[in-house]
């Protein structure tokens, strides 16, 4: 009898991650270094391990563009309205502007390993 791998279901987030570092061509490496990592810590997300920080998921976001970059950054807690509420020229209650495009927006700071010193 054979013995047969289980595979495992692994997140939405960590197969978009995957998908988004094939897309690019990147390598685990080459997609740390974009978002200030480590190749492990990819890794571990690609694997469902350990899901990426905020600041990871907003430079994901980025470097998916305008299709995908919702998606990272809705899991980095942005949404759409908050966000569109704290551009100049809006008033609390008023009506939504239309949304600048945000894809080329940069998180503060650096989306490094929790163990790396900033």
């Amino acid at each position: 009898m054979t013995k047969l791998k289980k595979q495992a279901k692994v997140p939405e987030w960590a197969s978009r991650i995957i998908a988004l570092r094939r897309q690019l061509k990147m390598s685990q490496g080459e997609l740390a270094r974009r978002v200030e990592c480590s190749a492990m810590t990819v890794s571990r997300w690609e694997r469902g391990m350990q899901a990426p920080t905020a600041d990871c998921y907003i430079q994901l976001g980025r470097l998916a563009g305008k299709e995908q970059c919702w998606f990272f950054w809705e899991h980095a807690g942005l949404q759409i309205a908050d966000v569109a509420r704290s551009l100049p020229g809006t008033r609390a209650g008023g009506p939504l502007p239309a949304v600048p495009p945000l894809e080329n927006a940069r998180p503060e700071g650096g989306c490094g390993d929790a163990w790396q010193s900033r």
